[in-house]
């Protein structure tokens, strides 16, 4: 993770918006916004919700090798081109959850981000054949 202290999607082929989920990741009670932007290597990126809407103010960008993120960012990858914010771990707070359809050569990965831990679940983990892009579309 890189706390931006904003938020900056700019750039030819980002692709930002490709994918975007709502929850509340941090239990103030508004909903949150996940925006997946998987031009390129990919990002993702939260958007905080208040009273008065949807803030940048410490938005968060989350980059594969960065942070908790597990991975590392390679053009390709596709991070983002899937994003979910729902509660994994039952503490009532949404977690984040990522795909990456292009990840080692189309096999595709989920990432998982819980309790400050990331994990990455990839095609043996999930059970499924090489190839198959897993990560293209999540659901929460």
């Amino acid at each position: 993770m890189i706390d931006t202290g904003g938020l900056d999607p700019s750039g030819a082929g980002s692709e930002f918006g490709t994918a975007l989920a709502m929850g509340d990741s941090d239990g103030d009670g508004y909903a949150d916004v996940l925006a997946g932007a998987p031009g390129g290597a990919g990002r993702a990126y939260l958007l905080h919700g208040s009273a008065g809407g949807l803030t940048a103010t410490g938005g968060v960008t989350f980059v594969q090798g960065s942070g908790c993120v597990p991975g590392a960012a390679e053009v390709g990858d596709r991070f983002g081109s899937a994003v979910t914010l729902t509660d994994l771990d039952g503490d009532g707070a949404a977690d984040a959850a990522f795909g990456a359809e292009g990840e080692n050569a189309g096999d595709g990965t989920v990432m998982t981000l819980t309790g400050g831990v990331g994990t990455s679940y990839g095609p043996s983990a999930l059970a499924t054949a090489a190839g198959q892009g897993i990560g293209a579309v999540l659901t929460g």
